[in-house]
């Protein structure tokens, strides 16, 4: 599964190549990460989403940023929170990220973002991968001289061969609901399974504050239905505590179907026809966060 460098090289969209080259060129770093590496070394194939981890030269990130920027003045550019640069155009979207640190404070139980975060241009590609969910998600790509070096310091490759689910830090791994939702996600559309001490430790997910956006994000991209059948099975089997919007529409993991949705107007339609009561269908147009009808139906 060890990817050939230069055809890895080959496969970045050209525009990719010229910004990471440039930013070798003068004395900065750029690695092709995530769940874009991951896919490559499943299909061959890159999505349009790329995120890359960036060391600035000299250190100077907002310099880096402009001059991104710069390059490519037809783009939309946005600056996220944590100091993430996005870049939009030709049909692929850039999101360009320094090394940080998240730290969660309190005793819990988290939202997704409840994390302080600290950007630190000094830590070890191992030290800076703990922060991601899975070591099958912390595989890099290092392009540069026509070529790209593989960095693995957490024995992704070895995981992702073996289609097995493994935290790249066990201790901050639970403490964000979205990785269970992310877990289920991998299961139905990569095949991987949690492995042994993962398996044993399901049950120290905590769901109460997770955000309903964010679980109907994760099912709209794999079988719908399946995708929910998944996660409650999972929370019953390990008591996990669900918060009030997902509570309301556990039976969506009762209905036996593999439809997949492009959004959750889809969902909304397909329901009638699944012989539902209306209530429900009004427990998941809330859950999906649209405003309830109050008129005849």
């Amino acid at each position: 599964m060890t990817p050939d460098p230069r055809r890895a090289w080959e496969a970045l969209p050209p525009v990719l190549r010229e910004l990471t080259e440039d930013v070798r060129a003068r004395g900065g770093r750029s690695l092709l990460v995530g769940g874009a590496v991951r896919d490559l070394l499943l299909t061959g194939s890159l999505p349009p989403d790329l995120d890359l981890e960036v060391r600035p030269p000299g250190g100077d990130l907002p310099a880096l940023r402009d001059r991104l920027a710069a390059a490519l003045p037809g783009w939309r550019t946005a600056r996220l929170p944590f100091d993430v640069l996005r870049m939009e155009g030709d049909g692929l979207s850039l999101e360009w990220t320094p090394p940080r640190r998240e730290t969660y404070r309190g005793p819990g139980p988290f939202a997704h973002d409840g994390f302080e975060s600290t950007v630190d241009l000094d830590m070890t590609d191992a030290e800076s991968f703990a922060r991601r969910d899975l070591t099958v998600n912390a595989i890099a790509l290092e392009p540069g001289g026509g070529r790209c070096r593989l960095v693995d310091p957490l024995g992704g490759l070895g995981d992702l061969a073996r289609r097995r689910a493994r935290p790249c830090s066990p201790d901050h791994f639970f403490l964000d609901p979205v990785r269970l939702f992310r877990l289920v996600r991998f299961t139905l559309q990569a095949g991987l399974s949690p492995d042994p001490a993962l398996e044993a430790d399901l049950g120290r997910f905590d769901l109460l504050r997770a955000a309903p956006r964010h679980a109907l994000k994760e099912a709209l991209r794999v079988p719908f239905f399946r995708w929910f059948r998944l996660l409650f099975r999972t929370a019953r089997e390990r008591g996990i505590r669900l918060g009030g919007g997902l509570s309301r529409v556990r039976f969506l993991g009762d209905v036996e179907s593999g439809a997949s949705f492009p959004d959750a107007g889809a969902v909304l339609a397909a329901l009638p026809g699944l012989g539902l009561p209306p209530e429900r269908a009004e427990a998941f147009r809330r859950f999906a966060g649209e405003p309830a009808r109050t008129g005849p139906r």
